[in-house]
């Protein structure tokens, strides 16, 4: 069962998670925490429980057993879990990862949530948490709280919302494991989005899946960018579930427990997280993403040598246009060389959107003072690419000296 729930997992969000534990170096915080909670004996968690309802076969007992019952079909082993319900109104369930060895980690429902959701609806919220278990997220994100998420420079900070997203979609996998038919969960999703149920604005599941198809297809050819903070957009979600709920490999698993290959359901799970990632709506916008990949990598690399700080900032800059710099750049640069870039794109920015001319070059500005030095070759470099842009030398260093006056923090 585990290899399946790292098969069904979506590859994106493992590997966004895999590239922010790394520059957080939360393996080493968290043998850190983990160290501390035990010697300390933490009992932070527990004691944040005293304000909620313990579920029991005494107290709740058809959900509890329920619980006991999904902990079972997904094998999950790892530590004890404990369930409870606040007094919350709110639609929510969460899920609390305990670094105490001595205590279980927590799943806590709101009042408001099981008000609402049937003992049906009920599997696939249940199963849902214990996919964030499953995965780590829980254990993650408790490290990202303790560092400080609002420390983050710009870049962290979007991937890190983009892997919010995508761990849901994650989560709604394994949740959709826990549930007989997918009506179960497209009702629980409903409920979720509108705190309403179907019977009650006499809609079927195939209507609402019908209408959730076309807000998808319009979002898709919108060319906008439809990240939210924490959770997806409710179409993207459902549509997501529905393409996994249907696809050859669960249904393979489910049936004989055999993996296959499923290339048809990567299409199109590829095809709405697209729809959550950052990129250009037109030929002006791709233009000036292709200009500052190409003239902000030829002005850090400049001397040969990249400070982090450098390249940082480089990132930092371009996450404003595209959700994964990284792997744009080298793409970018596989494509075509850097000076031809910078000479195409600069071209149909100054043809199509001269306007857009100043903003470009302010934005290139902080580069070449990441390494607490401002040399002449690193100004030199900067006015080459006003040059391209048909930027005026007289403007460009009006903009130079705008933008490092009183920002310019040199090396002591």
């Amino acid at each position: 069962m585990k290899t399946f729930l790292e098969e069904i997992r979506l590859p994106d969000e493992k590997k966004t998670l895999d590239y922010l534990e790394e520059v957080l170096n939360v393996s080493t915080i968290n043998d850190l925490l983990a160290f501390h909670a035990n010697q300390k004996k933490d009992r932070s968690l527990s004691k944040k429980m005293q304000f909620n309802l313990p579920l029991s076969p005494q107290v709740g007992g058809n959900l509890y057993a329920l619980t006991q019952e999904i902990l079972h079909l997904l094998n999950y082993t790892d530590r004890q879990v404990a369930f409870y319900i606040s007094n919350d109104i709110g639609f929510n369930a969460t899920t609390y990862f305990n670094r105490n060895e001595d205590e279980p980690h927590y799943i806590v429902f709101n009042s408001g949530l099981l008000e609402k959701h049937t003992e049906k609806e009920m599997r696939f919220v249940i199963g849902h948490e214990l996919g964030h278990l499953i995965y780590k997220h829980a254990d993650f994100n408790y490290v990202v709280e303790y560092i400080h998420y609002s420390g983050f420079p710009n870049f962290i900070k979007k991937i890190h919302q983009l892997w919010s997203n995508l761990s849901e979609m994650s989560a709604d996998r394994v949740g959709s494991l826990a549930v007989d038919a997918f009506d179960t969960a497209v009702s629980a999703m409903f409920k979720m989005s509108s705190g309403l149920d179907m019977e009650s604005l006499q809609v079927n599941a195939k209507h609402f899946i019908a209408m959730n198809d076309k807000l998808v297809a319009d979002m898709t050819t919108s060319r906008q960018n439809y990240l939210t903070e924490t959770h997806p957009a409710n179409s993207l979600r459902i549509k997501a579930l529905d393409v996994f709920y249907h696809c050859r490999l669960r249904k393979s698993f489910l049936k004989s427990r055999k993996l296959v290959q499923d290339h048809k359901l990567h299409r199109q799970t590829d095809e709405l997280i697209a729809l959550l990632k950052d990129q250009p709506e037109d030929d002006i916008e791709q233009a000036g993403l292709d200009f500052l990949t190409a003239a902000g990598y030829y002005l850090i690399n400049g001397d040969g040598d990249v400070a982090a700080e450098e390249y940082d900032e480089f990132m930092n800059m371009l996450s404003v246009f595209h959700s994964w710099p990284p792997d744009y750049v080298k793409q970018l640069l596989k494509k075509s060389k850097m000076m031809t870039i910078i000479n195409k794109s600069a071209s149909i920015i100054i043809e199509k959107c001269p306007q857009y001319v100043p903003s470009l070059f302010r934005t290139l500005v902080p580069l070449i003072t990441m390494d607490k030095r401002i040399k002449t070759d690193g100004i030199e470099a900067l006015l080459l690419i006003a040059g391209k842009l048909k930027l005026p030398k007289l403007d460009a260093i009006e903009i130079i000296l705008e933008k490092i006056r009183g920002k310019y923090q040199p090396i002591v």
